[in-house]
């Protein structure tokens, strides 16, 4: 049976260095920058490029441009991704070939998408997880099995530092828990282990990654710790600035009315 890592390429599976993707021993914590607890966040905690507390109006980029990328590429962009050969039916199963479906793309040509791996009546009921990557003479990669159908929470989120997140149901060998999988080197960390123990401390040890944008922050929630149902965060990593609050757009208006009738002021008193 594959197991997560492993390469699928034209019908021939064969093993891709090792038989999961390696786990990181240790990694330097990422800064945290507190956005509110799940009910001030919301349901939907991703909208519009932003995250955002909504009792207090308070906001941050959270910028993800992957998956709308797919519509914009040029025609036969996607030529050339890998396939894969399985037996289609119950009663007379015939051998068909199969060619990876893409869900999101990155600008360094990485393709986050599933691909039927077993015989059945509809293979694509259960595909499997992977991506590929687009080489320099403009085919791809083979595809670079992360998992199994059901064995992840929703669908793994691509971003433009070349990483993929991925919120792990348990089984396939790897252990449950959100992972983080960098393509380039196919190291996976758990998120937990990026976040400073005192935060896990104070808002429990519960970790559940909401997405992943551009530059590679993560935004999460902790839990477990506080009746309030935790925090939502966003963790950013070693070297980059954390972004910036963005106040509602009232708070704004005010404070930009108050500098100007301050200005206005200072005008007459100089003038008169």
């Amino acid at each position: 049976m594959m197991r997560p890592g492993w390469v699928i390429a034209f019908g021939i599976v064969a093993a891709w260095g090792v038989v999961a993707p390696s786990r990181a021993e240790a990694s330097a914590y990422y800064t945290p920058t507190y956005v509110g607890t799940p009910g001030e966040v919301g349901n939907v905690p991703i909208a519009d490029g932003m995250v955002s507390n909504q009792a207090t109006g308070t906001s941050h980029a959270f910028l993800q441009s992957t998956r709308d990328r797919l519509g914009s590429l040029p025609s036969g962009y996607f030529d050339g991704l890998p396939t894969n050969q399985v037996r289609q039916g119950a009663t007379r199963p015939v051998l068909n070939t199969y060619t990876m479906r893409p869900v999101a793309v990155n600008g360094s040509g990485i393709v986050l998408g599933t691909i039927p791996i077993h015989a059945s009546s509809d293979p694509w009921r259960n595909p499997a997880l992977g991506y590929a990557v687009k080489q320099a003479d403009g085919g791809f990669s083979p595809f670079r099995q992360l998992a199994f159908h059901g064995e992840y929470y929703e669908f793994p989120q691509l971003s433009e530092s070349g990483q993929i997140l991925i919120n792990r149901a348990g089984s396939g060998g790897m252990g449950g828990g959100s992972m983080l999988h960098d393509v380039a080197t196919g190291v996976e960390t758990a998120i937990r282990d990026l976040i400073p123990p005192e935060l896990l401390a104070r808002y429990g040890n519960s970790v559940y990654a909401l997405g992943i944008d551009d530059r590679g922050d993560l935004l999460v929630h902790l839990s477990g710790a506080e009746p309030s149902g935790g925090g939502v965060l966003i963790l950013t990593p070693p070297g980059l600035d954390a972004p910036a609050a963005v106040p509602e757009p009232s708070g704004a208006w005010l404070a930009a009315a108050a500098i100007a009738g301050l200005a206005f002021r200072a005008r007459r008193r100089r003038d008169g």
